[in-house]
């Protein structure tokens, strides 16, 4: 046989094996990216429960404030209000 040729598929084995290889590692790896998947989409429905968790709880401080002539009330809402929008600040 040719030289040349052996060597072509003596290379085409060797890469034959290595696509082989990645195939199985691939499908070793498929439950891990449907838990990646999972997991992204769990953080998705966490982080729009807490959007919403968010926006009840300001609603219901500016609810309180207009409710109230109380200062300390009304200081206590506005700092509940700060926290929410992650803002620090010394009362």
């Amino acid at each position: 046989m040719d030289p040349e040729k052996e060597e072509i598929l003596d290379l085409l084995k060797f890469e034959t094996n290595r696509l082989h290889r990645l195939q199985g590692l691939i499908q070793e790896s498929a439950p891990c990216t449907n838990l990646l998947n999972e997991i992204n989409a769990l953080n998705k429905a966490l982080t729009a429960i807490k959007v919403d968790l968010v926006k009840h709880q300001m609603k219901s401080s500016i609810g309180v404030i207009h409710g109230s002539s109380d200062r300390e009330t009304t200081q206590t809402e506005l700092s509940k209000i700060i926290q929410l929008l992650g803002i620090t600040a010394d009362f």
